[in-house]
């Protein structure tokens, strides 16, 4: 009672037989047995075929090995695709998910078998493979959640082929833990009504390239380690985030420390609370433009830009620092910085400056003339090692 769409594609000649189904190579140059000559007679498909085909295409030419190729490149459709791998036989794998919404989803495990399940810790959310390799997963219909949270079978995870529309509410702790996971493609998807985002592509060492440019992220309040310790990165697209419900950013790209640029420009922090960590450890960012920033609601940067030793300059002329309560570590191990002007923060509420400034060798100019330290109680290192 599940569809399961599929691409075939074949090539017949005198000599040969190449085919390749969903991508996969089925034979290739193999010397087929007694292949009848179809040129002068009518070819018949589908006579004891039950299902529904979607297309049927003949080329009037020899399409070539590269046409079957493309012929066979796998259309996910709205359907979620997932690429697990396991290692040994009768191996079971688990798809985790979080008790939100609505349940209703039938999952092509890609051996053959499918399951259907009515809730998110249905016992068919788990299976088991008679034999070892890759194998991909495909859910439709309504699955609201996946969260893996740095548990159950999160090394078997390869890769996501397509992210789906299959009605997503939360993506908290989703990928957490996934450091096999290698490529992840948005694909086709509605993550409109997704609230959470915090630790989603957390401790994903294996990425290296992230584009979630087509992400709706309007409903979204939270991203607190959303990329934390996603060590692998050169390249992410955030640019297009839609950040004006957010309230917490804490450690949201800690240790992305490949990342040699983060274009956050768009970013709308007017909800925003706390930016602890933020870019901590972004060893290799050499630049870094936060001129749109709104920091009126933020009341912890501590450690915001610790140890980003790449930065050669910071503009923050525009941030409004009237409610932060502790900048300590703020801007410690920023060695690159040679000059750093603060003469618009308002610290009168701070009361933690500890290591703020803490081994900042490159300084030569350092403004903190216009600081209101009346409340501060911690002042340890402040300067320690510049």
């Amino acid at each position: 009672g599940i569809n399961v769409p599929f691409n075939i594609a074949s090539r017949h000649g005198s000599t040969f037989i190449n085919s390749a189904s969903d991508g996969a190579a089925g034979t290739a140059n193999t010397t087929p047995t007694a292949l009848p000559d179809l040129s002068a007679t009518d070819f018949l498909l589908g006579n004891s075929y039950m299902g529904t085909i979607g297309k049927f295409v003949m080329w009037g030419e020899d399409i070539g090995d590269t046409g079957i190729a493309e012929a066979t490149t796998v259309d996910y459709g709205t359907d979620f695709a997932m690429t697990v791998a396991t290692t040994t036989a009768a191996e079971t794998f688990t798809i985790p998910a979080y008790n939100i919404g609505t349940f209703a989803a039938g999952i092509d495990w890609g051996d053959g078998s499918i399951s259907s399940i009515t809730a998110w810790n249905d016992a068919n959310l788990t299976h088991t493979y008679a034999d070892a390799g890759d194998h991909t997963i495909r859910i439709s219909g309504s699955f609201p959640s996946i969260r893996f949270n740095n548990g159950g079978d999160k090394f078997k995870v390869k890769s996501v082929g397509n992210l789906g529309d299959v009605g997503w509410l939360q993506f908290n702790g989703a990928y957490f833990g996934c450091t096999n996971m290698t490529s992840f493609t948005v694909g086709r998807t509605d993550t409109s009504a997704v609230a959470s985002m915090g630790d989603m592509f957390a401790f994903c060492t294996g990425l290296t390239s992230l584009d979630l440019s087509s992400f709706n992220t309007a409903s979204v309040t939270t991203m607190n380690e959303m990329f934390d310790q996603c060590t692998g990165l050169t390249s992410l697209n955030v640019s297009s985030f839609d950040t004006s419900a957010v309230t917490l950013m804490t450690e949201m790209f800690r240790n992305c420390e490949s990342l040699t640029s983060l274009d956050v420009t768009n970013f709308n922090t007017a909800a925003v609370t706390a930016m602890t960590s933020m870019f901590r450890d972004c060893t290799s960012l050499t630049s870094l433009n936060l001129t749109g920033f709104n920091n009126s609601a933020v009341t912890l940067m501590n450690a915001m830009f610790y140890n980003c030793q790449s930065l050669t300059s910071l503009d923050l002329s525009s941030f409004n620092t009237s409610s932060v309560t502790s900048m300590s570590d703020m801007f410690a191990f920023c060695t690159g910085l040679t000059s750093l002007d603060l003469t618009g923060f308002n610290t009168s509420s701070v009361t933690n400056m500890n290591e703020m400034f803490d081994s900042c060798t490159g300084l030569t100019s350092l403004n903190v003339s216009g600081f209101d330290t009346s409340a501060v109680t911690n002042m340890t290192e402040i300067f320690r090692n510049c």
